[in-house]
């Protein structure tokens, strides 16, 4: 699917004016993903501060990506971010463990919105 076929709105990405952002961010195409990380679900701030740097810089690189070896550099890259230890820029560390559950469940809602005849065509051969 070209990217131009794609509402990258709906993904988060950026217009001109900067990130599209709703005021509850959890909802959207990757609502579930953010709710499976307990520590996501437990803080707001926390939440909304990854969403945004994901949405902003690490899903466009996984959408352009034009083969897996890129694709898997931007998620190793998301991930490397996320476990990083606290910085004065960087408030925050997530457990390893954590961020693969967070790479998980984004990684799948990524893959069930660009391939969604795929996902029905797996449910109907089972």
């Amino acid at each position: 699917m070209a990217l131009s076929n794609l509402n990258l709105l709906d993904l988060g990405a950026k217009d001109s004016k900067g990130p599209s952002m709703s005021n509850s961010s959890s909802q959207g195409p990757f609502g579930d993903a953010w709710i499976k990380s307990s520590i996501l679900q437990e803080d707001d701030l926390l939440r909304q501060h990854v969403e945004r740097r994901f949405q902003s810089k690490y899903l466009k690189v996984v959408l352009k990506s034009k083969n897996d070896e890129e694709e898997s550099r931007a998620w190793y890259g998301f991930y490397h971010w996320l476990t990083l230890p606290e910085t004065s820029r960087k408030p925050f560390q997530i457990p390893e463990d954590e961020a693969d559950i967070i790479i998980d469940s984004l990684r799948d809602t990524v893959l069930n919105f660009l391939n969604p005849n795929k996902q029905q065509k797996e449910t109907n051969v089972k």
